[in-house]
């Protein structure tokens, strides 16, 4: 295999460390509320011979299809460089040198800001292009630049490919996607601006003379204006500044929002329904009991926000950021949730019947009393983006499943709940509670975890559920059938469909068996019944006649599974 290689250039070195440093020489990279940004970086590959022209284009599949220059984060003891040429390999196969430098991109990251560093590179002569990981990147496409810059997802992508290549920097990157916009139309319509910020008396009034005409407000600057129950359906408010605004009670149903600043805007119980709020930017904003039914709000950013008791049936919110979104006795009922960012939300009471969450990034989410049927919930991600991807098929597990992986005392606590649990059944009245205590603070002596059910209440289907449950996470199972019919009962479920869960019966030496025993004989889970005299005697004979032979049938249950 062919090294990385990468021309070095010193003043390519100062020309950066000049960029990135104050006149001390100090870093001066931008911090947020006292956190470092991430950092990263990345190529703009050109080519040569038939791809002369052209750039190198990745399309990722952690990020629902998104588009963009090969990246990837900094390693510790890492420089920038380095990193740029192990990413640039990673994600497209090839071996690059670096040519020089290309400038930096700057966003955030979840929390966190995040600065990528780009350098233009070529492909070195002896480089094939070799099998990419296919676990995140889905296609590698050279492309012209013009093109190139179509397809990439981010603005501030494009604007470097602009930069680099001397481009047009005025660009629709998306001209056939907005119905409502025309090449040469003008932006909002001022007179419409003036009316609605006379207050929403004066445009509903206006709105109910002139039913015939679709207002024309998008890219209006209505920053905190008071638009509470204003009529504004079918608005077009596309790209429009709505943050802060008061919009409780307002009808926006079918209004063009696409790409709108509504940060820390007040919704509540607005009518939102089949309207178009895609790449909208909602982070923080009061959202709840708004009919967002149908509404489209794939690619939104929706962290923070309020949507407690929300309709969301069937709207679209395909690769939208729901981050630390409370989502509380909301209805996602058949909405798509494919490639979206759910990480940290807090999901209590939520129907989620229908719904397709393909894909979808779960990290560190809190999840209570899901309605889950019918649900399709692949691949789910419950890893940071720092972190190898693992995914798990089941929302309501999947911080289980995280905890249980990072965690040592959450897995040492499985381990003791898998190797040391011991169901005691039986019925323990009042006179017979001293034989129970005993029993269960001897098998604590012994290192056991006793977990004891007493059928002297009714029982129900519940009750044979959790039985079952609780036998399947047992070691074994100890039951003693002194004047308990219900417990005969409920071996009928254990030992026939936990064959590899032994059963030690106990009895009083006074009784009977039961006829049923015959019946029980016949599994090898079943071990010979133990007779006691008394509770002294029971405790005597615990380690020799109902542990150990119970322990023995463990091994042999195992060894021939």
């Amino acid at each position: 295999m062919n090294c990385l290689k990468s021309h070095h250039n010193p003043s390519q070195d100062q020309h950066e460390l000049a960029a990135l440093s104050g006149p001390n020489g100090k870093r001066k990279l931008k911090k947020q509320r006292g956190v470092d940004p991430i950092l990263a970086a990345g190529g703009i590959v050109r080519g040569e011979g038939a791809n002369a022209g052209k750039i190198i284009l990745v399309r990722r599949r952690r990020y629902g299809g998104d588009v963009g220059l090969p990246k990837g984060k900094k390693k510790d003891k890492e420089d920038l460089r380095t990193t740029a040429l192990r990413e640039v390999k990673e994600e497209t196969g090839y071996d690059v040198e670096i040519v020089k430098y290309a400038g930096k991109t700057r966003y955030r990251a979840g929390r966190r800001p995040k600065e990528v560093s780009y350098y233009i590179m070529k492909v070195s002569a002896s480089s094939a292009p070799k099998p990419v990981d296919g676990g995140e990147i889905d296609a590698v496409e050279w492309m012209t630049t013009s093109d190139a810059r179509a397809r990439l997802t981010h603005s501030k992508d494009r604007n470097l490919i602009a930069a680099v290549f001397n481009l047009p920097r005025k660009y629709n990157p998306h001209p056939a996607e907005d119905r409502h916009r025309h090449r040469d139309a003008p932006m909002a319509n001022d007179e419409h601006v003036a009316l609605l910020k006379q207050g929403a008396a004066a445009w509903n009034a206006w709105r109910d003379k002139n039913p015939n005409i679709d207002p024309d407000l998008r890219e209006a600057d209505l920053r905190g204006a008071n638009l509470r129950r204003a009529n504004l359906r079918r608005v077009n408010l596309s790209e429009a500044d709505i943050s802060e605004a008061e919009l409780s009670n307002a009808n926006l149903r079918g209004a063009n929002l696409r790409r709108a600043k509504l940060w820390q805007a007040r919704l509540r119980e607005a009518n939102l329904r089949g309207a178009d709020l895609s790449r909208a930017n909602l982070i923080g904003t009061n959202l709840r009991r708004v009919n967002l039914r149908r509404a489209n709000l794939s690619e939104a950013n929706i962290r923070r926000a309020d949507l407690r008791k929300a309709d969301l049936t069937r709207a679209n919110l395909r690769d939208a950021l729901l981050g630390r979104a409370h989502i509380l006795d909301v209805s996602l009922t058949e909405a798509d949730l494919r490639g979206a960012s759910l990480e940290a939300a807090a999901l209590v009471d939520t129907d989620l019947t229908g719904a397709d969450l393909t894909g979808s990034y779960v990290y560190g989410i809190s999840a209570w009393r899901l309605k889950l049927e019918n649900a399709k919930q692949q691949n789910l991600v419950i890893t940071r983006d720092d972190e190898p991807a693992i995914t798990v098929d089941n929302i309501e597990i999947a911080q289980f499943i995280y905890l249980m992986l990072n965690n040592e005392k959450v897995r040492d606590e499985i381990d003791t709940i898998t190797s040391k649990v011991v169901l005691i059944l039986g019925r323990f009245t009042q006179e017979r509670k001293p034989v129970l205590e005993a029993l269960r603070e001897e098998l604590r002596q012994r290192k056991y975890l006793p977990i004891l059910f007493d059928f002297e209440k009714p029982r129900s289907r519940n009750t044979d559920e959790t039985i079952t449950l609780l036998a399947r996470m047992a070691r074994f199972v100890v039951a003693d059938i002194s004047d308990a019919k219900s417990v005969l009962q409920e071996l009928r479920a254990i030992v026939p469909d936990l064959p590899s869960v032994p059963v030690q019966p106990i009895i009083l030496a006074m009784q009977e068996e039961p006829g049923m025993f015959d019946f029980y004989r016949n599994f090898r889970s079943f071990l010979n019944v133990h007779r006691y005299a008394s509770q002294e005697q029971l405790i005597a004979d615990l380690g020799e006649k109902v542990i150990r032979p119970a322990e023995l049938k463990v091994v042999d249950l195992q060894s021939s599974t």
